[in-house]
């Protein structure tokens, strides 16, 4: 999958000369001003029924990423924005074990996004970003029999240099469809756990599809 994004790009990339001088195209222009509004959700129920256990898995999140650009060329926006991401994961084994995860981050970047025409009302798009995140995670264990209970809470601060793919869909003069999917970015991590103790310093390059980097929102072009 990761190869297929790349090869992707690439095909995106090569063929914007053809889609230029073929069809009719949309071109945002410079002085231009972007206001853009992404919302992901993830939600999942298992219920696994047999003889002995009834296994239960339950996921629930959401993430929103509001961001503000300004076009100092054609087709060509730098800004700022944020988002906001919360999951619960929940799993019940059946019998006496409880396995809880809850995780919520807030991350602010600087982005740099260039617009390339494909058709008269659809754009492919790169967007570089430089990206602080920070992160928490608390992770529960109950089991009932015997009475056992643990808690391990992780913090973690990431600093990302990345590039994310989209497309951007005009469904009116100023109204568009957006959706990014994926990121491959180089990152730097320090993460701090309490049970036990311990401090962890990480470097290094990721392509990461998960729910967060699938991200589908508006954009508003003034």
């Amino acid at each position: 999958m990761k190869r297929l994004l790349l090869i992707a790009i690439t095909l995106f990339i090569t063929t914007h000369s053809y889609c230029q001088k073929g069809r009719q195209v949309t071109t945002i222009y410079r002085g231009d001003w972007y206001i853009s509004g992404g919302l992901a959700f993830t939600s999942e129920n298992r219920n696994i029924n047999n003889i002995d256990r009834s296994p239960e898995s339950k996921t629930f999140g959401y993430s929103v990423s509001p961001k503000f650009g300004y076009f100092f060329n054609d087709n060509l926006a730098a800004g700022f924005g944020g988002s906001i991401t919360h999951n619960d994961n929940e799993n019940f084994n059946g019998t006496n074990f409880t396995y809880n995860k809850k995780y919520n981050s807030y991350s602010v970047f600087a982005f740099l996004k260039k617009f390339f025409n494909v058709d008269k009302k659809l754009l492919f798009s790169l967007q570089g970003e430089l990206r602080y995140s920070h992160i928490t995670k608390k992770i529960e264990s109950i089991q009932t029999f015997p009475s056992d209970y643990s808690i391990t809470n992780n913090i973690s601060d990431i600093y990302e240099l990345g590039v994310r793919p989209g497309i951007t869909f005009f469904l009116a003069k100023n109204i568009a469809f957006e959706a990014s999917f994926g990121f491959l970015t180089y990152n730097i991590a320090s993460t701090t756990s309490d049970n036990p103790y311990q401090e962890i310093t990480s470097n290094n390059f990721d392509l990461d599809f998960n729910s967060e980097n699938l991200v589908f929102g508006l954009a508003i072009f003034l």
